[in-house]
């Protein structure tokens, strides 16, 4: 009778962790606050090397959005992934969009640190909450058109971007900011 009792909790316990990790790994894929198909909002922020991109001069490019700040822990572990992806994805622009109270200096040395390819620019809390941005990391991607494609909250990896973007950046109407 013990041995068939300590079996049903084994496998009670089995159940349970796998119910617990389906639900953290959808809950770390969620979507963020802006919808699907919606223009991105105006976004002109002055970047560490002393620029100010423009995301609607960014027309005609995939674009991968990133929110992230540098005391979040799965914002320190994407950058790597994001590096990567940049490095093997150059037709697409990668932007980091810092939400530090620490300043430029602080970000540059957390840019230096991970050895990060793209433009980071600098924000607040106004432009996370225009992005409807509550939780870090978030991260959109943008059509060539303008228009928000998917979302995805929490650390995200180079193959998921590589296959999220990868219809972004095959189709030839959309290199040429044309409707996509």
């Amino acid at each position: 009778m013990k041995r068939s009792n300590w079996r049903t909790r084994l496998f009670q316990g089995v159940v349970l962790a796998a119910a617990v990790a389906v639900i953290f790994s959808l809950a770390a894929q969620r979507s963020a606050g802006l919808a699907t198909g919606t223009a991105a909002p105006a976004l002109v922020l002055p970047t560490l090397d002393g620029g100010r991109p423009d995301l609607a001069a960014l027309r005609g490019r995939p674009v991968v959005l990133n929110f992230f700040a540098t005391w979040c822990s799965p914002c320190r572990s994407e950058m790597g992934e994001l590096t990567s992806f940049q490095s093997a994805h150059p037709e697409v622009t990668v932007v980091g969009v810092a939400l530090d109270s620490g300043g430029a200096a602080q970000v540059r040395a957390f840019a230096e640190r991970y050895g990060v390819n793209f433009e980071v620019a600098l924000a607040d809390e106004a432009i996370a909450a225009r992005f409807g941005v509550n939780q870090l990391p978030t991260t959109y991607l943008v059509h060539p058109d303008g228009r928000l494609g998917r979302s995805f909250v929490g650390a995200i990896g180079e193959r998921t971007l590589t296959r999220a973007t990868a219809g972004l950046r095959s189709r030839p109407d959309c290199a040429a900011g044309e409707a996509c």
